[in-house]
């Protein structure tokens, strides 16, 4: 990677900033004849405090109003993806031949991958308010991606199933605030905290270009419309992070054996709904529901000082509003005659729940679950003796420190292992002292 660039700062009287900037990048990385590009950035602000208008408003410490609009590549991918590869294979000729090793191409090549560019438009408010007691900023921002590296895949009569390209355009619109906080200060007591809140909105604007009409009642074309990738699941106008699957409906219950029996299911199997009513689930009945991603994500910590020696401090945050597939919930992913990851329930004519499948069910599609869960992150402790006691034996400082990660999670939608990591998570406890003789 070779970059080059230049910058340009103005600032007149403390009020009035500009920010120009222009860099060229080069990637080995990407094809022959698309590995530079030049990328231009530029920002503008205004220092609205300063201005002699405010003065007399002794509550605003400070103001600041700005805007940015820039560009930047990106080119993470894989060493040597534009090039030819061969893979070895195991081959085995007649029965019970000699099974021998030969090579092959492994990947398709795309000599006209290049950089992925995004453009970014950000406003911007920084403030700080009664000295500076509460402070923070608020974004705004809009980022349009074009060409995004990703692998597409393709008809498998090509011998391949996917191959690296530049293609689409992605929109991401986004929201986020800060905030920072001197709740109190007293002699032997001090209290700060930091927050953040953030969303961001993501939508397909454009994918390969390829077209398909759009017609009427009678038949007849009358436009056209660009058209989907169903095989990624990608949809023009949608967030490629939304679930299209078919839509569950709980679970078979004993009054609808009959029923369950068109599907090849039975009592206790996870229901799923069939819209288009034909006695089978196919790609009518895919729809668009809820999304992997979290809609929103805060962070807030807290900071405690007392008596000049004792620190202590926690921080939570939260992911929320996403879903995820939740497997285990068809009870079918283990011999669960003698093995179970952990307790959890299970459908019987005796206990017909409609969130959990019985032993060993037949799962049609998947199993979607709410993950949203707030999490007590950490929890510190540090203790300063005073040094009129560490003196009196050569120590110029003396700290005590411990804590607890991940203390607790408060999920109120999600039964199953951790729901940010999928898996078991530990609690971490630390103890340490640091001394200075």
């Amino acid at each position: 990677l070779a970059s080059f660039m230049g910058r340009v700062r103005y600032d007149y009287q403390g009020k009035y900033l500009a920010n120009i900037s222009v860099r060229s990048d080069g990637s080995s990385r990407l094809a022959k004849g698309n590995q530079w590009a030049t990328f231009f950035s530029g920002g503008l602000a205004w220092r609205i405090s300063e201005e002699p208008f405010m003065k007399d408003i002794s509550w605003i410490s400070n103001l600041k109003l700005r805007y940015a609009y820039g560009t930047v590549g990106n080119q993470a991918i894989d060493p040597y993806s534009t090039l030819a590869g061969l893979g070895s294979y195991g081959y085995q000729f007649g029965e019970g031949g000699k099974g021998i090793y030969a090579y092959r191409p492994d990947k398709l090549v795309n000599k006209k991958l290049g950089w992925e560019i995004t453009n970014t438009n950000n406003i911007g408010l920084d403030f700080g308010l009664f000295g500076d007691i509460l402070s923070g900023s608020i974004e705004v921002y809009k980022k349009m991606t074009n060409d995004l590296l990703m692998d597409r895949a393709i008809p498998p009569i090509t011998g391949f199933s996917k191959v690296l390209s530049n293609m689409g355009q992605l929109q991401n619109t986004g929201f986020e605030l800060t905030l920072n906080a001197n709740i109190m200060r007293r002699k032997n007591f001090e209290w700060s905290a930091t927050g953040n809140f953030s969303l961001n909105r993501r939508k397909i604007k454009h994918l390969y270009g390829n077209m398909k009409n759009i017609l009427d009642a009678d038949g007849n074309i009358i436009g056209q419309v660009e058209d989907d990738d169903i095989t990624n699941k990608w949809f023009i106008g949608e967030d490629p992070d939304r679930i299209w699957d078919y839509v569950g409906d709980g679970v078979w219950q004993q009054d609808e054996a009959e029923e369950a029996a068109k599907y090849g299911c039975q009592p206790g199997d996870f229901k799923y709904l069939d819209f288009n009513e034909n006695g089978k689930l196919d790609q009518d009945d895919k729809k668009h529901q809820k999304y992997t991603t979290p809609r929103f994500r805060w962070t807030f910590r807290n900071n405690f000082q007392l008596f000049n020696d004792l620190d202590i401090s926690f921080m939570l945050y939260s992911l929320w509003g996403h879903y995820g597939s939740y497997a285990d919930a068809a009870n079918n992913n283990f011999d669960a005659s003698i093995s179970c990851g952990y307790d959890q329930p299970y459908w019987t004519p005796e206990n017909p729940i409609n969130d959990y499948a019985r032993i060993g069910s037949k799962n049609l599609g998947t199993h979607y679950v709410n993950k949203s869960f707030i999490r007590l992150d950490n929890i510190t402790v540090s203790y300063r003796l005073p040094q009129k006691w560490t003196k009196v034996v050569g120590i110029q400082d003396l700290r005590f420190n411990a804590s607890i990660h991940n203390v607790a999670v408060f999920a109120p939608h999600y039964d199953g292992w951790d729901p940010e990591s999928n898996s078991p998570m530990g609690r971490t406890f630390n103890f340490g002292i640091n001394f200075t003789l």
